[in-house]
This record gives C-alpha cells, sequence and structure tokens, in this order.
C-alpha cells in the first residue's frame, strides 16, 4: 500500500513538472516568434524612414532643377523676342540698303550716259552758240547728279554704320543662345537622371512598403497564433487543474484506507477498500504518466481494474490530441516514443466511441508526436479527440 500512495505523489510531482515544462515551452516558443517578428518588423520601418527620406530630398532637388529649367527656358523665350526684332530691323535695313545701292546704280548709270554724251559733244566742231549752251546745260545737271551720288553714298555709309551695331547685337544674342541652349540641354540631362533616380526609389520604397504589408501580416498571424496557444495552454491548465483534484482526492481515499488497513491489521479486522471511480476520458497527459499506477492498481480485485485493463487490450495504443492546425493539416497527440509510437503509424480518430478521421505519425518526441491528417469524416478535427491504433 505504502509503495501505492509513494507512486501516487511521483506521478504528481511527473504530472506537475510535465505540465509546467509543457506550458513554458508553448509560451517561450510564442514569445520568441513573436520577438523576431517585432525586430524585423522595427528594421523595415527605419528603412522605409530612410527611403522616404532619401526620396524627399530627390524630390526637392529635381524641383529645384525643375524650376531653374523654368527660368532658363523664359530667359530664352525672352532672347527670341529680341533676336526676332533685332532680325526684323536687320532685314529692314538690308532692304533699305538694297534699294539706295540700286538708287545708287541708276544715278550712276544716268552720269555714266551724260559723260558719255559731253565726251560725243567734245569730239564735234563748235558750230553755234546753241552748242555751248547745251554744253552749259549738262555740266550743271553733271554737277547735280554728282551732289546727288554723294548724299546717296552718305546714305548708304550711315546705314551700314547704323546696320552694324545690330549684326553685333545680333552675333551677341546669337551666341548668348547657344549657350542657353547648351544649359538647357545640361539641365535635361541632369533632370532625366534625377527622375530616373526617383523612379528607381519609388520603386523600392514601394517595394519595402509591400514588404513590411507582409511582414505585419504574418506578425498578426503569428500573434493569432500565439493567442490560441494560449487558448490551448488555458485549456491545458484547466484540465491538469482537475486531473490534479481527482488525483488529490483519490489519494485522500488511499491515505484513508492505508490507515483503515494499519488499524485492521492491529486489530486483525478485515477492511474493505472503495475507490472512487477514475475518469478514463482524462486530460492525456495526466493519463500517460499514471499509467504506471494503474498497473499497480490492476491487481486489486476492483470493477475499475477491470474496465481499464479491458481498454488497454482494446486498443494497442491510445492518445488524445492536443494541438490542431488546421491550415497545414497536423494534429499533435500526448503519446510518444516512450510509449512506442514510431513515424509511418496510423491511428484513427473517435470522438464520442464514432470514428471521426485517419491520422499518421510523421515526427515523435519522448512524450508526444505530430501526425499528418490523412482523412476526416467530420468538419475538423478537435483538442481532446481520442486516436486510437
Amino acid at each position: 500500500m505504502k509503495k501505492k500512495i509513494k507512486t501516487l505523489l511521483i506521478v504528481l510531482g511527473i504530472v506537475s513538472l510535465s505540465g509546467a515544462g509543457l506550458s513554458a515551452w508553448i509560451y517561450f516558443s510564442a514569445q520568441t516568434e513573436i520577438a523576431r517578428y517585432a525586430r524585423k518588423h522595427s528594421e523595415l520601418e527605419k528603412r522605409n524612414t530612410r527611403l522616404g527620406e532619401r526620396l524627399d530630398a530627390a524630390e526637392k532637388q529635381a524641383r529645384q532643377w525643375q524650376g531653374k529649367s523654368e527660368s532658363i527656358t523664359a530667359a530664352l523665350n525672352k532672347l527670341g523676342k529680341e533676336h526676332t526684332l533685332l532680325q526684323g530691323q536687320y532685314t529692314s535695313l538690308l532692304k533699305e540698303k538694297d534699294s539706295l545701292v540700286e538708287e545708287y546704280r541708276g544715278v550712276s548709270g544716268q552720269l555714266e550716259k551724260l559723260k558719255a554724251l559731253y565726251s560725243e559733244e567734245q569730239k564735234k566742231p563748235k558750230k553755234i552758240d546753241a552748242s555751248d549752251e547745251f554744253l552749259s546745260s549738262l555740266l550743271e545737271e553733271k554737277a547735280l547728279l554728282q551732289v546727288e551720288i554723294e548724299k546717296l553714298r552718305e546714305q548708304i555709309e550711315g546705314a551700314e554704320r547704323q546696320m552694324r551695331p545690330s549684326q553685333e547685337k545680333l552675333a551677341q544674342l546669337e551666341a548668348e543662345k547657344g549657350m542657353l541652349e547648351r544649359k538647357l540641354e545640361d539641365i535635361e540631362k541632369a533632370s532625366g537622371l534625377l527622375s530616373s533616380d526617383l523612379l528607381r526609389e519609388r520603386k523600392k520604397r514601394t517595394a519595402m512598403e509591400e514588404e513590411l504589408a507582409k511582414t505585419e501580416a504574418r506578425l498578426r498571424e503569428t500573434i493569432r497564433d500565439k493567442d490560441g496557444l494560449a487558448e490551448q495552454l488555458t485549456g491545458m491548465k484547466q484540465a491538469l487543474e482537475q486531473r490534479l483534484a481527482e488525483l488529490s482526492g483519490t489519494k485522500k481515499v488511499l491515505e484513508s484506507a492505508v490507515e483503515g488497513a494499519k488499524e485492521a491489521t492491529r486489530r486483525r479486522e478485515p477492511v474493505s477498500i472503495e475507490l472512487p471511480p477514475i475518469v478514463v476520458r482524462a486530460e492525456p497527459v495526466i493519463k500517460r504518466l499514471s499509467k504506471p499506477a494503474e498497473q499497480e492498481k490492476a491487481s486489486a480485485p476492483t470493477e475499475l481494474s477491470r474496465v481499464r485493463m479491458a481498454e488497454e487490450e482494446a486498443f494497442e495504443l491510445e492518445g488524445h490530441i492536443i494541438t490542431v492546425n488546421d491550415k497545414h493539416r497536423f494534429v499533435v497527440i500526448d503519446i510518444g516514443r516512450d510509449n512506442g509510437v514510431q513515424r509511418g503509424m496510423p491511428f484513427s480518430v473517435y470522438r464520442a466511441g464514432k470514428k471521426v478521421g485517419k491520422i499518421e505519425v510523421i515526427e515523435t518526441r519522448e512524450n508526444i508526436a505530430a501526425c499528418d491528417i490523412k482523412e476526416m469524416k467530420v468538419r475538423r478535427l478537435k483538442v481532446n479527440d481520442t486516436a486510437r491504433r
């Protein structure tokens, strides 16, 4: 009897340690994953901030170059108008010059004709006084034509002098226009480069924002998984506390029975021992750890031990589902290598005595095993469903 009590106490200690260890493992795994995603989220936010600053600086510089380009374009337009005006003046002066040249040529032609007539008259012999009068009139006309020619020559020279500053100004404007056009071309090239850099930065920023959104989505999913694990952990703790309470009651009954047996031995009186019924579908972790104690109690001729032996003989291995992952279609059961579970073993899943699915072991640990869901006859498997082989 003392050995049974000692075994129960050991079972209680192991159950407590296993529950605490499982809880700590689940909690710290979730916290580690959350911290990792939080660090990545922080790094992405910093990188996004730096890219935003670079993008703002590039946009500011692009606006400055745009302003310079607009001012140079305005200056070019102004110079173009001045150039057009001077070109008109230059064309007008050229026409005036051509007119004066034509007039000069006409007067020169008339003068040449008069000279020819004068030479012919000089060659002719003088006969009458009328010829002298005619010659005198020709000389006067020649003098008038020479005066007019001098005036035309002066007008032409004045027109050329007036055109000279315009030509110099026009040449200067042409040079300035060429310089401004080259400068505008350089600015347009720089603006194009800045636009390319700006577009590249925008694409990088968009990619970073998309990556940040994906990371935030993964973080939210991790938080949801963590909350789900926390809920499962709470349920496991409650079931564990309930089972511990049941075992505590059993312990008290056994201690009372031991005291009664000792008293009966002293009095040499027979004593009847009645154990309270133990629920078979208790928390899987407790059930697994309490098997040695149950096997020892099986030797006692009680109804409880006969029921337990019948159930153990009906199924080679039996456990319960403690975690369900619908997304990746796998479950975790509360028996492992220590119970003889091996990779590739098939299990049938039952709920309320009815078969609801099939699973197959894909990974084992000492006290737990991960199983792939092969078949489901219900919408989804649930925690505490029974796995039997």
